[in-house]
Formats: C-alpha cells, sequence, structure tokens
C-alpha cells in the first residue's frame, strides 16, 4: 500500500472497533472499502489476521496509537478465483479517430 489513511487512536476501545471505526471513515470518505491496515507492533499483542473485513499486518514504520489504512494495489489487482481476466482492446473509438477538435484562437470581432 502506498497511499492509505492516517488515523489516529488512542482510546481505550479495542483494536477490531478502532479498525472498523477507521474502516467506516474511509469507505464514507473515499467510497471504497479498505482491504489494509498496518499497524505499530507495540501498539497491540495481535500479530497478524483479518478484522472486520480489513487484513491486518504489523509495520515499524507506523506510529503507536495509528493505523494506516487503505487498499493493498496487489491484492486489490489480483482477479477472483475464476475470474477471466479482462480482455484489452486496441481498437480506438470512431469518433476519437474521425472527429476532430476545432477551439477558436481568437475572438471574432475588433480588438479592444
Amino acid at each position: 500500500m502506498r497511499v492509505g489513511m492516517l488515523w489516529f487512536d488512542d482510546s481505550n476501545r479495542s483494536l477490531p472497533e478502532k479498525v472498523a471505526r477507521a474502516g467506516n471513515f474511509y469507505r464514507d470518505k473515499f467510497g471504497r472499502s479498505p482491504n489494509l491496515c498496518l499497524i505499530n507492533p507495540e501498539s497491540c499483542d495481535v500479530k497478524e489476521g483479518l478484522i472486520a473485513g480489513i487484513e491486518l499486518r504489523q509495520a515499524r514504520m507506523v506510529l503507536p496509537g495509528h493505523l494506516w489504512i487503505g487498499v493493498d494495489e496487489e491484492s486489490a489487482a489480483k482477479p477472483a478465483e475464476g475470474a477471466q481476466p479482462a480482455r484489452r482492446t486496441t481498437k480506438r473509438s470512431k469518433a476519437r479517430v474521425e472527429g476532430e477538435l476545432r477551439l477558436p484562437l481568437f475572438a471574432d470581432g475588433p480588438a479592444a
């Protein structure tokens, strides 16, 4: 995950509740469900796992009390089991090839 949301929560809530709250906020803000949450190893006793449908991993680069939550590009890019890969088309749209763009460079009429 190269881009994510940094979430600070030093409350006494349980880790699953913190991850769920951060995930709900992320979903509301970005319109996409997160699938990865990075936490500092010293912040909790949970090693790794799945919480509220979000994979939990330890990362020393995340400060204690913080969650780095977002979408893991590698797992998001993997096709689901049995899914057919998307076919790429090489044909350009007819309108794009045959159309032309005309923009006025100067206003018609006398200069002010």
